[in-house]
């Protein structure tokens, strides 16, 4: 936006020994807005020099030059920042490494545009007919529609983007209000909804009340890009796995481009100061404080989640179960455990969890009750260990006179199951559900 504002105002002066020299000065101004657009901005000026105006003094060019062999010796000497994001927009632009056509197609056709105009107007002129010249115009519009629209659409990771928002500012009921209006479409969005019902102390009380589709909704798989690992970052920290916490966080810095995103430079310095690595911590601070937002901030401004007595915590784990039996008063981490193998329908791991976890408490989950009544049909002795109540069970007998009653009609993605009064609880999930592994 800023690069197309500076060319319209570029093609009004008309001196131009003026032109040239605001022309380097908009190209430095233009850096320092929007980093490496001012590489197709600087394009742009030649090609325009050289098309429209047809300058007859090279020497007018001079300035320009020298400005963009200034810009590359500064890098090259290493006195500017994000080195790496100064000539390339997939620096800027995408989070993976190589943006590809779809982020350069705008920048050769803005830059060549002086060009390609004659073309265009040529083949304008050989049409009389304003109609046709019109419908031409049509038809350029719709196929740029078609084949380019698609690919610069944000609304598949706008949803991941907002909940990742919303929990980096820990608005937790924002991003429950949001699933409840929009139901998550994809795992990333599951595990942020997920993270917001342990995070209100509601994941078992509620798990069922929001979409489901397996464990991975609840811990996606590390895939090694930044997206995943900002998420993972954060579920970690939530449960108290300090290290995998910081393993992602530093995970999530190696995908950027530049020297790291905020989000993760953040965890890896409260991760950090929970250990006690002071220098560590003062090497990220200084990676933050370089940056015009983070230039003042501090670890100290954090509200730093009280550690309590951990077993391992800053131990590396292959998953949390074994963090959670090592610390067995955890209830978080113990509904995460718990929640997890509900959700993977894994009643045997279920019921040995439940047992070690709960076998003192007295206000056990109504989720967990149900799923004890499900593990019961095979093996009647499991209510000998757990105390259900009678009203309890006596609506699961009326759940399964229903089933067989009306097997053939419910379907969890048809109407009839909106009006079931058992859509919600875990009987309902463990026999229709179907789960994504």
């Amino acid at each position: 936006m800023f690069c197309v504002i500076f060319l319209l105002a570029y093609q009004r002066i008309r001196k131009d020994i003026v032109r040239i020299l605001t022309g380097c000065l908009m190209s430095c101004l233009l850096y320092l807005i929007a980093g490496s657009v001012f590489v197709v901005f600087a394009v742009s000026l030649l090609m325009l020099e050289i098309n429209v105006y047809r300058i007859k003094k090279s020497m007018l060019l001079m300035p320009l030059v020298f400005m963009i062999l200034l810009v590359f010796y500064l890098d090259h000497a290493g006195y500017l920042y994000y080195s790496e994001i100064i000539c390339f927009a997939d620096g800027i632009y995408a989070l993976k490494g190589g943006a590809g056509w779809v982020i350069y197609a705008p920048w050769f056709l803005l830059a060549f545009s002086p060009f390609l105009s004659s073309y265009s107007d040529f083949i304008f002129s050989m049409i009389k007919n304003k109609y046709g010249k019109v419908g031409m115009q049509v038809v350029l519009l719709f196929l740029c529609g078609v084949f380019l629209l698609s690919e610069y659409d944000d609304r598949k990771s706008l949803p991941v983007k907002k909940y990742a928002y919303y929990a980096a500012h820990k608005k937790w009921e924002k991003i429950l209000h949001s699933c409840k209006i929009q139901p998550p479409a994809d795992l990333l969005c599951l595990n942020y909804q997920n993270l917001a019902l342990a995070e209100q102390g509601i994941l078992a009380d509620s798990l069922l009340m929001y979409t489901q589709q397996g464990s991975k909704g609840l811990f996606v798989d590390w895939n090694m890009t930044p997206f995943v690992s900002m998420t993972l970052q954060q579920i970690c920290y939530c449960y108290g796995d300090i290290a995998s916490a910081r393993k992602y966080a530093f995970e999530c810095n190696v995908c950027a481009r530049s020297v790291g995103y905020p989000l993760a430079l953040k965890m890896l310095v409260v991760c950090n100061r929970e250990e006690g690595e002071c220098a560590v911590v003062d090497k990220y601070l200084s990676y933050l404080h370089k940056t015009w937002v983070y230039r003042d901030w501090e670890v100290d401004t954090l509200s730093l989640r009280p550690i309590e007595s951990r077993v391992d915590n800053f131990v590396y784990r292959q998953n949390m179960d074994q963090l959670a039996y090592d610390n067995v008063y955890d209830k978080k981490l113990a509904d995460f455990v718990l929640c997890s193998y509900l959700l993977d329908k894994n009643l045997n791991e279920f019921l040995k969890a439940f047992y070690y976890f709960y076998k003192n408490e007295k206000n056990i989950p109504v989720i967990y009750q149900e799923a004890i009544l499900i593990g019961a049909r095979s093996n009647l002795q499991i209510l000998d260990y757990f105390s259900i109540p009678d009203a309890l069970k006596e609506r699961f007998l009326a759940y399964q006179s229903f089933c067989k009653a009306n097997r053939s009609k419910i379907s969890v993605s048809g109407k009839e199951s909106r009006n079931v009064c058992y859509t919600k609880s875990y009987w309902y999930y463990y026999d229709f559900n179907p789960v994504r592994l």
